[in-house]
């Protein structure tokens, strides 16, 4: 955990300080591929949120071009032999970093052939959504970078021939991945 001066609270999202059934939204952005076991955020998770209630996670996302993104241009991991439905640590050292990652993570779990296996692990949350997204506007952004290579001018047409394409390309090179999940009534 990273203490920030302007953050209310520093809490590990592994073990929340919450009472069952008393979040109604629980967002997080580029979050769930740093846990050292996902399996276990994601229980924790299901144990806050009320009934209706939705985890919502912009992730990394792996497509053929974004493999080669994120495992050679990246200087977070991405290692698709991970297996964080185990529910063991992902990284095989004792001492795990804050923002040590995989970004294949995501895909591991809610991608094809995958998603069902890990609702199966949780179980109790309905996949509202699973939709890759974003490829030239991030990139040309350089992330959480201070340079940009991206001109606020041309932002709208980027993003606006981003949406109007999206299907064609969707499969093949988008680099992340909105995941909305909502927890079942019992």
């Amino acid at each position: 955990m990273v203490q920030c001066p302007w953050l209310d609270a520093v809490v590990d999202a592994q073990h929340l300080p919450f009472k069952a059934a008393s979040v109604t939204n629980l967002v997080g952005l580029d979050v769930l591929h740093h846990f050292e076991t996902p399996i276990t955020f994601l229980t924790e998770a299901m144990r806050i949120l009320t009934a209706g209630g939705r985890l919502i996670l912009v992730e990394p996302w792996v497509t053929p071009f974004s493999y080669f993104v994120y495992r050679y241009l990246h200087q977070e991991d991405c290692d698709l032999s991970a297996r964080p439905l185990e529910g063991k640590a992902i990284r095989s050292e004792n001492v795990k970093k804050a923002f040590d990652g995989n970004q294949a993570i995501p895909y591991l779990l809610f991608g094809p052939g995958t998603l069902a296996k890990t609702l199966e692990s949780v179980p109790g949350f309905k996949p509202l959504a699973v939709e890759p997204f974003c490829l030239f506007a991030y990139m040309l952004s350089l992330s959480f970078k201070r340079i940009n290579l991206f001109p606020e001018a041309l932002y709208e047409v980027i993003a606006g021939f981003e949406r109007r394409t999206l299907p064609l390309w969707r499969s093949v090179v988008a680099l992340s991945v909105l995941l909305v999940l909502e927890k079942q009534a019992v």
